[in-house]
């Protein structure tokens, strides 16, 4: 797909600010077509991600994708691995995590993204 800029071309439509966004996805880091780009996975401090995000700053940046529903949203206080026996909600959520890794967003991850998401605009 081809698209061009033109400074003088007349207006033919426009988008409101708050529907310029961009999603972080989940994926498998088995999936060769998009490698490590997951929401778990990508690389939040490389430079030409960093420079793709400012560039489109100021946008929405939304986590989702085809395997939101399933994913593990572990945001309790002991979201990383523990030694030490954890009761209710955060026993589920740590064996959630500990089944699938790849699907398991910990306070630690939302954490570095919105760190990104405040570094780059």
């Amino acid at each position: 797909m081809e698209i061009s800029i033109q400074q003088n071309a007349s207006t033919i439509g426009v988008v409101r600010q708050e529907f310029i966004s961009t999603t972080m996805d989940w994926w498998h880091l088995k999936s060769e077509a998009w490698g490590n780009s997951s929401v778990i996975h990508a690389d939040l401090t490389h430079p030409n991600l960093i420079a793709a995000a400012r560039g489109l700053s100021p946008f929405f940046l939304r986590i989702g994708g085809s395997f939101a529903d399933i994913a593990t949203y572990n945001m309790s206080n002991n979201s990383t691995i523990s030694t030490t026996p954890l009761v209710g909600e955060a026993n589920r959520l740590a064996k959630a995590c500990s089944k699938n890794r790849q699907l398991c967003l910990t306070r630690q991850r939302w954490n570095e993204i919105l760190k990104f998401a405040h570094d780059t605009g």
